[in-house]
């Protein structure tokens, strides 16, 4: 790389300027300019670096990591089979208190396993509700069964227990 204009000739220096601010402007250009990416959490937000599709996938996890504290013999989560499918013999515990709810989760999982376009920020959202619920609901079955204290509704707003 030529430091000074005697290096090398007048046209060989020009040559190399004109390439290098061809290259800078590529490189700006290229740069992206709209501030959002689909499937991808806006950045500045709470969302911010999260891949919605691989997100709502793990929420899966999560929930099939929850049913096995209940159930150690709950069999293993397999890539091909649905989360309604999975959670088939949970589905009682789970839409009891919201009705469909494991039916929405599981169009949700698989619209990210399947669908072409990538899920939104709306549906992250939902999905995410939908599986701290489902844990939830796996949380309380779980403590319930092994004879943990549970606080009444009636209990945890702080009123008197008779």
């Amino acid at each position: 790389m030529p430091l000074e204009d005697g290096d090398v000739p007048s046209s060989v220096a020009r040559l190399i300027s004109l390439e290098y601010d061809r290259a800078c402007g590529i490189a700006r250009l290229s740069q992206p300019s709209a501030k959002f990416q689909e499937g991808w959490g806006t950045p500045g937000s709470t969302l911010e670096g999260v891949f919605f599709r691989k997100a709502m996938l793990e929420t899966l996890l999560d929930v099939d990591r929850e049913a096995r504290v209940l159930l150690s013999s709950y069999p293993p989560l397999k890539p091909h089979k649905t989360a309604e499918g999975h959670l088939k013999a949970l589905e009682a515990l789970i839409n009891l208190q919201e009705p469909s709810c494991l039916q929405k989760y599981n169009v949700l999982i698989e619209q990210a396993r399947h669908a072409a376009n990538e899920p939104n920020e709306f549906e992250y959202e939902e999905c995410d509700r939908l599986a701290k619920y489902i844990i939830t609901v796996l949380r309380f079955v779980s403590e319930s069964s092994q004879g943990a204290p549970t606080q009444t509704r009636f209990e945890r707003s702080g009123g008197e227990g008779q």
